[in-house]
C-alpha cells in the first residue's frame, strides 16, 4: 500500500519526515497540482511512496536547484539523498510553466516563486 509522507523543516531547516520509514529514492519527480506539491517517488518495502514537498519548502527548494544540490531528508535518525532531485526539477519546472494543463492557480505560484530557476532554464 502506497503511503504519502508529509516533508517538514526543522528549525535549523533540515528536512525531515516525522515517521519512521525504509526508504529508498528512485530519482523521480512529480508535480501534485492539486495539492500544490512537488512529490518525490521512493521505494518502500518493494512498493512505492511518496515525500510531498508543500508549497511552503518551495522556497528551499529553488535554493537546492540553484546550487544543483540534492535535498537531503532526515528519516529516523538517518540521512538520504534524494537521488536526481535537481535533474528532475530543472526538466519539470519549464513543462509546467505557462502549461494550463496544470491548472491557472498552480502555474502562476509555480512561476513565482521558482522564477529565478525557469528564467534560466528557458
Amino acid at each position: 500500500m502506497r503511503k504519502v509522507y508529509e516533508v517538514k523543516t526543522s528549525e535549523s531547516n533540515e528536512f525531515y519526515i516525522a515517521e519512521s520509514a525504509n526508504i529508498k529514492p528512485t530519482g523521480q519527480v512529480l508535480a501534485d497540482s492539486d495539492a500544490f506539491a512537488f512529490v518525490y517517488i521512493v521505494e518502500e518495502n518493494g512498493e512505492y511512496s511518496y515525500l510531498t514537498f508543500g508549497e511552503a519548502l518551495w522556497e528551499a527548494l529553488v535554493k537546492y536547484v540553484a546550487e544543483e544540490r540534492n535535498p537531503v531528508v532526515q528519516v529516523a535518525g538517518e540521512s538520504i539523498e534524494l537521488e536526481s532531485f535537481v535533474e528532475e526539477m530543472t526538466f519539470l519546472l519549464p513543462n509546467i510553466a505557462g502549461n494550463s494543463n496544470y491548472g491557472e492557480a498552480f502555474v502562476e505560484r509555480v512561476e513565482r516563486v521558482f522564477a529565478p530557476i525557469i528564467d534560466q532554464l528557458v
